[in-house]
């Protein structure tokens, strides 16, 4: 759906329960330290996000994508132990973003690093932050040479 779908569906099915929800967490009388009461607290605690939810069809319900993404950062923990060092850490952890940012972005990400190893070199010792945007996932045109 697009966002503006999701909006509309929200408002339409999910809204009325979520009011439906509110309406019995506000009158129900329980202690504040059992199970219970606690669940209470967190939910009251999320009602703001909860609406955000309601409001944005930007906005998903869900964060599994990006739980997913980072399962592999999970997975390679041990693999990290070799970087030798901090700096060879961070050089994983930047080249590990760059990758899931393209593939966020629907790019090839083969292509993606061709394409950034064999530009980037071409740009000014000095380039300016407007330069290196041209190169970002959402701006790259992968096709032009």
């Amino acid at each position: 759906m697009t966002a503006e779908q999701r909006h509309q569906f929200r408002q339409i099915q999910i809204a009325p329960l979520v009011t439906k929800f509110w309406r019995w967490i506000d009158g129900l009388t329980i202690l504040p330290k059992g199970a219970l009461g606690r669940a209470v607290q967190y939910a009251l605690n999320q009602r703001q996000y909860l609406s955000r939810l309601l409001n944005y069809g930007e906005l998903d319900w869900s964060n599994n994508a990006t739980e997913r993404s980072v399962k592999r950062f999970v997975m390679g923990r041990k693999n990290w132990l070799f970087s030798t060092s901090p700096q060879g850490a961070e050089a994983n952890t930047i080249f590990m973003t760059v990758i899931e940012t393209a593939k966020a972005n629907g790019l090839d990400v083969f292509k993606y690093l061709k394409t950034l190893l064999g530009r980037l070199p071409h740009l000014p010792d000095f380039a300016t932050s407007h330069q290196y945007q041209a190169y970002l996932p959402w701006n790259i045109d992968l096709d032009a040479d």
